[in-house]
């Protein structure tokens, strides 16, 4: 993710295609001495990607940010907050460069979201199974016929700290107290 244009034909590329990937080189280049905000080295010279977060512009090695929400200690918040400035972020996308911009920002993620919602779900199994994520999953949701999922609302509830959880198909076994 990070790309310009697309190119993936095996046609000459058009004069967009060529600008955007000149944009991206240059973006590249000028990320080149960005440094990561949780190990402090500059994360091109590490041959690591960025990891952007939706929320803020703090810099991190996609390596360190996905480390940094995988500790199993730290509150579910607290993984999914920036390390610097406390923000929340649902996300971490990868990069091969640090946008200059809200716009290139914007690009950057709707490659990412267009990149994953081609990918089927491993947990929805073409209706087979459940998405424990729901409508938040960005894999895609499609039928063995080739419909897609419908996304609902959710139906949610608070639970005892004052968060808003999705519920999700109540059954009989629910009501009565039998475990699934």
């Amino acid at each position: 993710v990070g790309g310009g244009g697309g190119g993936g034909g095996s046609g000459p590329l058009t004069d967009e295609e060529v600008a955007g990937r000149a944009r991206v080189k240059e973006q590249v280049a000028r990320s080149a001495d960005k440094e990561c905000g949780i190990c402090l080295e500059r994360v091109i010279a590490k041959g690591e990607q960025f990891g952007l977060l939706d929320a803020c512009d703090h810099i991190f090695c996609l390596k360190c940010i996905r480390e940094w929400r995988a500790v199993g200690e730290l509150d579910k918040h607290v993984k999914r907050s920036c390390p610097l400035c406390r923000e929340t972020s649902g996300l971490v996308i990868p990069s091969s460069f640090i946008p200059d911009s809200k716009d290139s920002k914007d690009q950057v993620l709707a490659t990412y979201h267009d990149r994953l919602n081609h990918i089927h779900c491993k947990h929805f199994r073409h209706g087979d199974g459940e998405c424990p994520f729901g409508t938040s999953c960005l894999y895609r949701h499609e039928y063995r016929d080739g419909t897609l999922q419908r996304h609902e609302a959710p139906r949610l509830r608070m639970d005892d700290e004052g968060e808003l959880r999705a519920v999700g198909h109540v059954m009989l076994s629910d009501m009565i107290g039998i475990p699934r």
